[in-house]
């Protein structure tokens, strides 16, 4: 095998260190930091310091590990090419001080990190996983992977683990309002739906009560109503009467009219005796007086009289007293054909 020079190595290496580091400046309750992103045996270092600890003194020393690592210089102060730390303590055997070398992210740790409380820890552990992000980021970039680093399996079990994780942290109501604005729902335990159905039962109950407590007061009213003399009954007054509009009058009707009235008043006024005599006689009477009495006969008088220029005949006429047997035996019996020998006719002058 061949040996390669380390100038040259080093020369083709120099833009291969440090890659994936990435550092983010930030300002933490007035002290200025700056954070880098780790490296890999950082992880592991700090994973072993906490290893055996209870749970929540793990969680503490966890964050603590992370964010002393990640530390390269604390208000101007540059900590990048130091790795450790000179620092004069008491010898616990004698008293007398002595110089003793920490490591920087033990030194920094102890007398930075341990006066600072807990929320203040947090939200640097969380600019932390910022800058991990951004390194991540960087680290991807210009790269096209073939096999995805995450299926899509692995992922949704991810986001799951970290849903629940969150989850604690939120009140039940607003997780219960943010899953039903999504559509979801959390699962129910046994308790929930037993107590969700008790309650609707109630209510199911409480409904009931009310609805018969409805129909009652409901025939009680009826009832009243029924017992109740029947009020008297308002006429509507009736609509005034609108007189229709005479129909204009007809000149020629009532010229004709006119006519009419004066000849009734111009005509004579006759007793009832004289009307009588003046009805024509009956046939039977007619026949007796022709056949039975040749004296039946007719005086005639005319009386001519000019009374505005018109002339009336005034007839009257006498008449025999009627046979009624005779008649009767007339009029019984048919008529017989041919010239009646007594038959005179009237002489008219």
């Amino acid at each position: 095998m061949g040996t390669i020079d380390s100038k040259k190595l080093n020369a083709a290496l120099a833009k291969a260190r440090n890659v994936g580091l990435v550092e983010e400046a930030c300002s933490i309750g007035g002290c200025d930091l700056v954070l880098r992103s780790l490296r890999s045996e950082d992880y592991t270092s700090a994973l072993q310091d906490c290893d055996g600890l209870p749970e929540e003194a793990y969680i503490h020393c966890y964050q603590k590990g992370h964010i002393a690592r990640a530390i390269v210089e604390v208000n101007g102060v540059d900590l990048r090419d130091s790795r450790f730390v000179t620092v004069d303590e008491p010898d616990p055997a004698t008293g007398a001080m002595r110089a003793v070398t920490l490591e920087l992210h033990q030194y920094l740790s102890k007398h930075m990190l341990e006066t600072w409380g807990k929320e203040v820890i947090d939200v640097a552990f969380r600019k932390l996983g910022d800058v991990l992000e951004l390194a991540e980021r960087q680290a991807k970039a210009g790269i096209n992977f073939i096999t995805p680093d995450e299926t899509d399996e692995e992922k949704y079990r991810r986001l799951v683990l970290e849903f629940r994780a969150t989850e604690k942290d939120l009140p039940a109501t607003l997780v219960d309002k943010i899953l039903d604005e999504q559509g979801l729902m959390r699962k129910s335990t046994a308790d929930e739906i037993k107590r969700a159905m008790t309650r609707t039962d109630q209510l199911a109950r409480e409904q009931e009560a009310k609805a018969q407590e409805e129909a009652q007061r409901l025939a009680e009213e009826a009832k009243m109503a029924a017992a109740a003399p029947a009020p008297a009954i308002e006429q509507s007054p009736e609509p005034p009467v609108t007189a229709r509009p005479a129909r204009p009058v007809d000149p020629h009707v009532t010229l004709q009219k006119a006519i009419e009235a004066r000849k009734v008043a111009e005509a004579p006024v006759h007793s009832e005796q004289e009307v009588e005599q003046k009805r024509p006689p009956a046939r039977s009477t007619s026949i007796a007086a022709i056949e039975g009495n040749d004296e039946a006969l007719h005086d005639v008088s005319g009386a001519v009289s000019l009374q505005g220029g018109d002339a009336r005949e005034v007839v009257e006429i006498k008449r025999a007293p009627i046979d009624v047997h005779a008649a009767s035996t007339v009029i019984d019996n048919p008529p017989i054909a041919g010239i009646n020998p007594r038959f005179r006719p009237t002489l008219r002058g």
